[in-house]
């Protein structure tokens, strides 16, 4: 099928070409203009891993926010400027009165509102109290009035008199309205519905700032709540602007669902530009260096962008009939870029090792040195002759071997669609999506481009020139022999192998260690950059304003606010956690209510957190109960992971233990590289854990991994590691099956793989560490996680273990059942 292939490509190459520039083209078009309709970037979300039909999802979704509410902080305002009757107090007013008057707004809430409505209170009940206090008075008036006509002198004493009793009373009320007045507005005041405001909420506990609250009309259709969520912003910015002409040190800072989406869709779209522009150069360079030329070095890159390109197209199609998280275009990116190098880097150099093997047959060098520019036809037919071969032999076997590495990734970054995660499920089918473009280029695209190319890559690149660079490129480019440093390494290995195995087995085992202590950690807010407008809002909104901060633990009751109040549940509560303030919420719905616990804490996703949800989860309420909050939805995220692991890791290991045996009709191959590679993939978890962990090599400190990076890591890693193990069984099983011993099969097959995967790892480093240098934490830290698995696949396990265990095992290497013999004989995949 391969060779059929190969040779369809070497005779319609252009066709190719042409095919695939058409597809990029619509696939460009729809990621950037969506054909109308919305661009990729446009339509796509970012939001809590929520588990359907969990206690926590119950919760969020009776307290979800809909991104109706629109907050505007101030910060940095003078102590003088926050009391009533200052120019931000009126500046504060007119916006509020401006927001009232907005189409779409149902309410602002502020500061200035609820003082405004206090006091207006307050004087009507100071009207009614002077006029109880004049009425009281007159009866009495009335009587001196009478008396004044009968004895002026006696009445101007008693009028006297009772003036300086009216009087007292009138201030008397004055003073304890005013007192009240001062009372109120330092505390709380009775509002519709018998509910308690704080006013105090509304000001920062630094005391330089407040808050303003603006609720959107509910029932407003996207295009309504779009345009009201862009008038209020617009207003907030103006407001900003004459409050910093007032006093330049104020801040004013806006936050919205909408903007945290935003912020984070805009972080994602600048890592990958960053990830790109450190990774490509540097991938460059490297390929530049193993193939001795810029021609062959951008072949790989040519279809990393194609595949990337295609990718972002099959995304927009997925994003039109599901919800597609932002981070999917991160992982797209990173696994396309690595991919494609990998696949594109063992075509590019797999055709050279056989145009090397052909040029002497037809009397020219290996390296090409003696082709000369001007050629004869019968000359250009020679060389056409065996580009074509070359191409055909390359498809036929380094095609196979990338076909089958390609799809032991799928079925691995597949298996994560066992999980109940949406996301885990958009980050399986962008994955795959991937991956099929990527093989798909790799040996179409790229060798249609290498036939294009004609002898422009048979002849030794103008690099070569240059002093030094054709002895660097000689040692560590692709065009190694059956005999150098490798087949060396190889024979050293096999000298000592049990205390290799025994010595880099303990070490692998000694660093997965951190993983069984692991936490891991699933937060939206984490995941908005804290540089970002939105990101200081939301840590000021936490540290500054605790009334407004989303509780840790929310518990949904099934009973009414008023006997969950008076029910032993809230006071096992108390008495349980007398530190947390427990607080009541309206659901609206007379059969539940919503019990809030604030506690005192830094970090509400902690273990100690966690271990809450978990002893209240446990508590007999006497009524149904869920507990939601941050770290009930991690601790729900997290369990489903739990769960959907074994049967995720079934799969993976049955494909791999099937497509391996279909390639090498072996047992124990396939039954020692899953060992090997699931042995180094833990180790691989528990060295990020501990860089993260202490924050090595300037990476930020982190409290656990999330929870995300472990699922791509298990996924994406292992099809990663067994990437390698295909590229390098492949050419070690096409010296056993040419009637060589098992150690020389290994030696050879190591020789002529080793550059290629030590190559090809260090580019995919290169293109992981890039992405290092953004901004999401998830992002750094599925980059750390790859590079390591990607490094110590290529070294310590495909360089040293698999010699080892190979050389152990010797002939046993390729035995077989019978019966699975007959299985392979009739369906295995033969060179």
């Amino acid at each position: 099928m391969f060779s059929k292939l190969g040779r369809l490509i070497s005779h319609h190459p252009l066709a190719t070409v042409v095919s695939w520039v058409l597809l990029m083209a619509l696939a460009v078009a729809a990621t950037f203009t969506g054909f109308g309709g919305k661009a990729l970037f446009d339509n796509l979300g970012s939001g809590n891993p929520v588990l359907p039909n969990t206690g926590s999802a119950a919760v969020y979704e009776e307290t979800e926010d809909d991104g109706a509410s629109l907050l505007y902080i101030l910060d940095g305002v003078p102590e003088e400027q926050l009391a009533q009757d200052t120019e931000v107090a009126q500046v504060l007013t007119d916006l509020s009165r401006a927001l009232e008057d907005q189409p779409g707004v149902a309410s602002v809430l502020s500061y200035q509102d609820v003082a405004s409505e206090i006091a207006s209170t307050v004087e009507e009940e100071r009207s009614a109290a002077l006029a109880e206090v004049e009425a009281g008075f007159e009866e009495p008036q009335a009587e001196i009035d009478m008396l004044a006509q009968l004895d002026p002198e006696a009445a101007a004493a008693a009028q006297a008199e009772l003036d300086a009793q009216k009087q007292a009373a009138l201030d008397k009320v004055n003073e304890e309205v005013d007192n009240q007045l001062q009372s109120v507005l330092a505390g709380t005041a009775e509002t519709e519905g018998d509910e308690a405001i704080d006013i105090t909420s509304f000001l920062s506990t630094e005391g330089d700032g407040q808050i303003i609250i603006v609720q959107l009309e509910e029932g407003l259709t996207e295009e309504q709540a779009n345009t009201a969520h862009e008038e209020v912003m617009a207003e907030f910015d103006a407001t900003t602007e004459q409050l910093q002409a007032i006093d330049s040190g104020i801040e004013g800072y806006k936050q919205s669902m909408t903007l945290a989406m935003d912020a984070v869709i805009g972080q994602v779209q600048q890592d990958l530009i960053t990830g790109e522009s450190i990774g490509l150069p540097i991938a460059l360079f490297i390929m530049i260096i193993v193939f001795g030329g810029l021609l062959a070095a951008g072949l790989p890159l040519i279809g990393a962008l194609s595949t990337i390109a295609l990718g972002m197209g099959g995304i927009w199609i997925l994003s039109q009939f599901t919800a597609v998280d932002s981070f999917v275009i991160n992982i797209i990116s990173i696994i396309g870029l690595g991919l494609s190098i990998d696949y594109g880097l063992l075509i590019v150099s797999r055709y050279r090792e056989e145009i090397q093997i052909l040029l002497p047959t037809i009397g020219y060098e290996a390296d090409g040195n003696n082709i000369p520019h001007e050629l004869s036809a019968e000359e250009q037919k020679k060389l056409s002759d065996i580009r074509h071969r070359a191409i055909e032999t390359t498809i036929g076997t380094a095609g196979r071997t990338v076909f089958f590495s390609a799809l032991t990734i799928a079925i691995s970054i597949g298996a994560l669609l066992v999980m109940d995660a949406q996301i885990l499920h958009m980050i399986a089918l962008g994955g795959v999506i991937t991956v099929l473009f990527a093989v798909a280029a790799s040996i179409s695209l790229v060798p249609a481009i290498i036939v294009l190319l004609g002898n422009k890559l048979l002849r030794p690149s103008v690099l070569d020139r240059i002093p030094g660079v054709r002895r660097i490129t000689k040692t560590v480019g692709d065009s190694a022999s059956d005999h150098g440093f490798f087949s060396k390494l190889a024979r050293f290995v096999h000298d000592r192998p049990w205390p290799i195995l025994i010595l880099l087995g303990a070490l692998l085992v000694a660093m997965t260690i951190p993983v069984w202590s692991m936490h891991l950690r699933s937060s939206y807010d984490e995941y908005v950059p804290a540089h970002t407008e939105t990101g200081q809002a939301i840590e000021i909104l936490g540290n500054e304003y605790p009334a407004f901060r989303t509780s840790e633990i929310q518990i949904l009751t099934g009973t009414s606010e008023e006997e969950t109040a008076g029910s032993a549940f809230v006071a096992e509560l108390q008495e349980q956690y007398p530190d947390a303030r427990i607080s009541y919420t309206d659901t609206g719905d007379n059969n539940r209510a919503l019990i809030n616990l604030d506690l005192e804490t830094d970090d509400p996703l902690s273990v100690e957190v966690e271990q809450i949800v978990l002893d209240i989860r446990d508590m007999d309420a006497g009524f149904e109960f869920w507990v939601g909050g941050s770290a009930a939805l991690q601790l729900d995220f997290n369990d489903s992971l739990a769960d959907g692991l074994p049967l995720a890791l079934v799969i993976i290991v049955v494909a791999v233990f099937v497509l391996l045996f279909l390639m090498t009709g072996s047992l124990m191959v396939p039954l020692k590289a899953i060992l090997l590679n699931g042995l180094s993939l833990l180790a691989s978890l528990g060295l990020t854990i501990w860089i993260f962990q202490n924050g090595f090599f300037g990476l930020e400190v982190a409290k656990g991994l999330e929870a995300y990076v472990v699922a791509i890591a298990l996924a994406f890693g292992f099809g990663l590691a067994m990437d390698y193990e295909v590229f390098l069984l492949a050419r070690i099983k096409e010296y056993w099956d040419a009637g060589y011993s098992n150690d020389e099969s290994v030696e050879r097959g190591l020789q002529r793989s080793g550059r290629i995967i030590t190559s090809a790892a260090a580019i995919i480093i290169a293109v992981f560490i890039g992405f290092v240098f953004g901004e999401l934490i998830m992002v750094k830290q599925v980059g750390v996680a790859l590079a390591i698995i990607v490094g110590l696949d290529a070294t310590l396990v495909r360089l040293l273990l698999v010699p080892a265990t190979m050389t152990l095992l010797g002939k046993w290497n390729w035995w077989a059942p019978k019966p699975l013999v007959k299985i392979y004989n009739k369906f295995g995949i033969h060179h």
